[in-house]
């Protein structure tokens, strides 16, 4: 409220002068005061969007690296596998060639 309109002592008279009369310029830092607080306000939105940006670019750096591993690991999976059917393709070998030479022998 802008003040009571009953006012019983000299005081009041004078202090509801005093408040009115400056109205005009509480009202205009007002605006000025609105007008810093949405400059405020966009300086952090733009600051929020910018570690989005940033926040976005690590997320997708991230995914790249983490592919590049999963496909690392692919790789390595396949030589293992590779690894384990040449062993055993030895170890049967070995076995054939054991049989061979104990035909041989008898």
């Amino acid at each position: 409220m802008f003040g009571t309109w009953y006012f019983l002592s000299s005081d009041a008279l004078e202090f509801n002068c005093c408040y009115f009369s400056a109205l005009p310029l509480l009202l205009r830092n007002n605006e000025e005061t609105k007008k810093h607080l949405i400059g405020d306000k966009h300086k952090k939105i733009m600051q929020l969007k910018m570690q989005v940006a940033r926040l976005r670019a690590e997320r997708d750096k991230l995914a790249d690296y983490n592919n590049k591993l999963e496909m690392q690991n692919m790789e390595l999976k396949q030589q293992v596998l590779d690894l384990r059917v040449e062993n055993a393709c030895e170890a049967k070998g070995h076995e054939i060639l054991r049989m061979e030479l104990g035909q041989r022998e008898i």
